[in-house]
């Protein structure tokens, strides 16, 4: 009975060590989700922020245009990229 005893105590504490061993990793992964949420939310921020420069760079690229064709100076690139954003 003894060897039974001595066999579950060894069998808990080995269970014991796992779940510990368990636990921090728990605490691990939590740790990097939190740090991939941040990341996530930094990679929005970016992408408005590319948004809002893509925006801007397409008004001033539609105001050069405009530009152009009130000088008379128009040429066949600028009317390619006349067709090239209209497509956006």
């Amino acid at each position: 009975m003894s060897s039974t005893s001595s066999s579950n105590s060894s069998a808990i504490s080995s269970l014991k060590e796992e779940n510990i061993a368990l636990k921090e990793e728990i605490a691990q992964l939590r740790s990097y989700i939190g740090e991939l949420k941040e990341d996530k939310r930094c990679l929005r921020e970016h992408i408005g922020d590319l948004k809002v420069a893509l925006g801007q760079a397409t008004k001033e690229l539609k105001d050069y245009k405009i530009a152009r064709i009130a000088e008379g100076v128009e040429n066949d690139e600028d009317r390619e990229l006349t067709n090239k954003s209209a497509k956006r």
